[in-house]
C-alpha cells in the first residue's frame, strides 16, 4: 500500500469513527470517502474498504484509465463490483472553467458516456481542480449527472490549512446539487489540519 493511500484511509477511519447520530435531534453526520483521477495506487483501497465493510466514490478521468500510473477498466469494474460508486470526473482532468464551452460539453459528457459503455451508471461528478461556474454546472446537469461536486482541501477552494480555519459541510440535501461543497483530505494534510 502506497503512503498515500494509507494515510487518506487512515484520517477516513478515524473521520468515520467519529461520525455518529448528533445528540439531542441533531442531524447525523455523514462522512463520505471520494478518490479523485483514477490513479493506480487507488486500487490498494479496495480490500481495506472491504475488511471495514466501507463503500468509497471513485472519481476518474476515463481517458487516462489504463495508461500508465491509473486504474484499468477491469480494476474499476472490480471496485464496482464490491459496491463503490464509480463515476465522472471529465476525460482528460480538464479545468472545465477555463476552456470553450464545446471543449468542456465534450469533456463532461463524453467522459460519462465512457463509463456508462462499460456498464458502469455514472450519476455524480466531480469537478477537476474544484472549479466551477454555472455555465459549467448546466454543463454537467445536461450531459445527465443528478449532482456535481466541488472540492480542495480542508478549506475553500483555492486556500490551504494554515491559511484558512473553516472546514467545509454540507446540509442534507445539498444547498445546491451542482456545486456541493465537500472537505478533502491529501496528502499534504497532516492530522493536526
Amino acid at each position: 500500500v502506497s503512503g498515500r493511500v494509507r494515510f487518506l484511509f487512515v484520517v477516513a477511519s478515524l473521520v468515520g469513527a467519529l461520525a455518529a447520530p448528533a445528540v439531542g435531534g441533531a442531524a447525523p453526520t455523514i462522512v463520505s470517502l471520494t478518490f479523485d483521477d483514477g490513479t493506480a495506487d487507488q486500487y490498494a483501497a479496495r480490500t481495506m474498504l472491504a475488511r471495514n465493510s466501507l463503500r468509497a466514490t471513485f472519481y476518474v478521468n476515463t481517458n487516462k484509465l489504463g495508461t500508465s500510473s491509473f486504474l484499468t477498466w477491469d480494476q474499476l469494474s472490480e471496485l464496482s463490483t464490491d459496491g463503490n460508486e464509480i463515476t465522472g470526473h471529465t476525460l482528460d482532468h480538464v479545468d472545465l472553467t477555463t476552456v470553450s464551452t464545446a471543449a468542456a460539453t465534450r469533456q463532461v459528457c463524453d467522459d460519462r458516456h465512457a463509463l456508462i459503455s462499460h456498464g458502469i451508471p455514472a450519476v455524480d461528478f466531480a469537478y477537476p481542480f474544484g472549479a466551477s461556474n454555472s455555465t459549467v454546472e448546466s454543463i454537467v446537469q445536461g450531459c445527465g449527472y443528478q449532482s456535481g461536486r466541488r472540492a480542495w482541501g480542508l478549506c475553500r477552494v483555492g486556500l490551504m490549512p494554515p491559511n484558512c480555519n473553516d472546514v467545509l459541510s454540507e446540509p442534507i440535501p445539498p444547498r445546491n446539487r451542482w456545486a456541493i461543497a465537500a472537505a478533502g483530505v491529501n496528502a499534504a494534510h497532516t492530522l493536526t489540519d
